[in-house]
């Protein structure tokens, strides 16, 4: 998944975490290079939020070692933009879409004292690559979900991060909301490390290299390697991909799940 003549963005060894009774991750070894664009998927449960705060170093692993960006991830964090997939953040408060924004900006700007300059240029600009600068005087509760979506990742973008951690940030989207979203993820990769969370496999490997499977364990598979016995192993269950050009009329399948869409 990385490239071998360059340092790993994240790096996972023998790491495995409990809260207690059984291992919710059990032995990972997972290495994510710089600017790639890389996708988990798993059941609900089976550990992926859980990865996401291991690399945040928002938890501790109870064996193994985890580098990020060639340091501890908590020395790494400020480095890192994250959209958890339930953001507290009540959409019918009073805060405008810049101060939504300028959160992401609370690890770097002092602990006291207003927001600075910088900090005001580092929000708009990454509302710009959102395409979002002229409504940043607007209420957060006015726009519509696909906009609020993508005030969020703005949020996350505005520490200037080496590696962007989206979890499940395209729930509940229309498609081509989707689409626009995927396609602007996939020219953030070019600059630094994108890695989402997503039950759309089928439609996110259109636009990603490769899949990180957790369900206790973890592997790497190349997106043309998602055949249904794949996709069954990883959720525990008999799953198939779904086609977004198919009726959905007739689409049902007694005894299986849908997993995922992909545009053909």
């Amino acid at each position: 998944m990385t490239d071998t003549h360059s340092v790993p963005n994240i790096e996972l060894r023998d790491v495995s975490f409990a809260f207690s009774g059984p291992n919710v991750l059990d032995a990972v070894d997972l290495t994510i290079g710089q600017r790639d664009l890389v996708c988990i998927i798993g059941p609900n449960g089976g550990g992926k939020t859980t990865l996401l705060r291991l690399i945040l170093g928002l938890l501790i692993p109870n064996t193994g070692s985890i580098k990020v960006l060639g340091s501890t991830p908590k020395k790494s964090r400020h480095r890192i933009g994250y959209m958890p997939q339930h953001t507290r953040l009540d959409p019918q408060f009073p805060v405008t879409v810049r101060d939504v924004v300028l959160m992401g900006r609370l690890g770097l700007a002092p602990s006291a004292g207003p927001f600075r300059s910088i900090d005001h240029d580092a929000a708009d600009a990454a509302l710009k690559r959102l395409e979002l600068l002229d409504r940043r005087d607007d209420s957060f509760a006015a726009l519509s979900g696909g906009q609020r979506q993508r005030v969020l990742i703005a949020r996350a973008l505005a520490c200037e991060p080496k590696i962007l951690l989206l979890d499940e940030p395209t729930a509940n989207l229309d498609l081509p909301i989707q689409r626009d979203l995927y396609d602007l993820l996939r020219e953030f990769a070019r600059e630094f490390t994108v890695v989402l969370v997503s039950h759309d496999v089928g439609f996110v490997s259109d636009f990603v290299r490769s899949v990180v499977c957790v369900n206790r364990t973890v592997r790497v598979h190349e997106t043309n390697q998602l055949t249904g016995d794949v996709m069954s192993d990883v959720y525990g269950r008999d799953v198939r991909m779904v086609h977004h050009d198919h009726d959905h009329h007739h689409d049902q399948d007694q005894g299986r799940d849908q997993i995922g869409h992909r545009h053909d």
